[in-house]
């Protein structure tokens, strides 16, 4: 039987106005031809922080998420705080701590907080995977929070995925519980491939990525659907790599409306973030409409992952407790 956990709400801060690729690329000696590219592949706006940190965006976001909120959270009452981030450089240098700041700002008192990034912008789905644990495994526990946050340094030559995409700076926080929620979840899938943990940077892997990545994308769908036995469902992705889902969806023979890709042209890819920002734009609403959601974790260091959130009704919960 899956354990009765969801989403209750989730918020996300981008710093300042958007930018803009066009305006933004000449101004940092990106080309004509490159900006182009960025373009055809779905690309436009995006966001830069000034002078925030990434405790100052996490907290942002808390706050936002706290006045979403249609009830008044006890601080004392999240058990578990699991921060994740794709960029090495997305926590405060020692002395200083990311969950330190939002502890102290907040008040909370957690069983156990830990931050970690070693599957990249897959990161944010195993820290679902280990708020998931933690709550089934202690029964009296009530919420656990999510938190993501990255920042891309060094201009155009860092913020720049290639072709396929425009990294954005960010902090996202998603509260996870048993009562109020707004999406069921079942547990992230993954695959790894752990001869790729060195990345693009090491000799020969940005070729094996970019052969294998879709693929496994592909398959990890077709995993989730044959496991909880659905039809085409909508598809939540990275904001990034437009061209790439477009293969993915063709070769599933899926309609092309079945994936979400307008935040990689509105939003940027704020990595480790992505999650929070399209299940808040897209995601939330989508369920209400008594529609599953596929959301994925992509990095380039061989990790893959994806996972269903499901509306909140007696159809849905009893066919996923049925398959479990």
């Amino acid at each position: 039987m899956l354990s009765r956990i969801g989403i209750v709400d989730g918020a996300y801060c981008l710093p300042g106005s958007a930018q803009d690729i066009k305006k933004w690329g000449p101004k940092v000696g990106v080309s004509q031809d490159r900006v182009k590219r960025l373009i055809s592949n779905g690309c436009k706006h995006f966001h830069i922080s000034s002078d925030e940190s990434d405790s100052d965006l996490v907290v942002r976001a808390i706050e936002s998420l706290w006045d979403k909120l249609p009830f008044v959270i006890d601080t004392k009452d999240i058990s578990f705080i699991i921060h994740a981030r794709t960029q090495p450089f997305s926590i405060p240098a020692p002395p200083e701590s990311l969950l330190s700041h939002v502890k102290r700002r907040f008040g909370f008192d957690p069983l156990l907080d830990l931050s970690l990034s070693q599957l990249a912008c897959a990161s944010v789905m195993k820290a679902i995977e280990i708020s998931l644990s933690m709550l089934t495994s202690n029964p009296e526990a009530s919420y656990a929070l999510v938190l993501t946050s990255d920042r891309v340094f060094g201009e155009a030559e860092y913020r720049l995925r290639q072709d396929g995409g425009i990294q954005s700076d960010g902090g996202g926080a998603l509260l996870l519980g048993r009562k109020n929620v707004k999406a069921w979840i079942a547990p992230p899938m993954f695959r790894y491939r752990s001869k790729l943990h060195l990345g693009p940077l090491a000799p020969g892997n940005a070729q094996i990525i970019a052969q294998t990545c879709w693929k496994d994308s592909r398959d990890l769908i077709l995993q989730s659907i044959d496991t909880y036995q659905l039809g085409p469902t909508d598809i939540l992705p990275i904001n990034a790599d437009l061209s790439l889902w477009q293969l993915i969806i063709k070769s599933l023979a899926w309609n092309t409306d079945r994936l979400f890709a307008g935040n990689i042209k509105r939003r940027g890819h704020a990595c480790s973030n992505d999650f929070i920002i399209n299940m808040v734009d897209y995601g939330f609403e989508r369920i209400t409409e008594n529609c599953p959601i596929l959301s994925f974790g992509q990095s380039n260091l061989g990790t893959q992952a994806c996972m269903i959130s499901y509306p909140v009704n007696q159809y849905w919960e009893a066919h996923f407790e049925s398959l479990a």
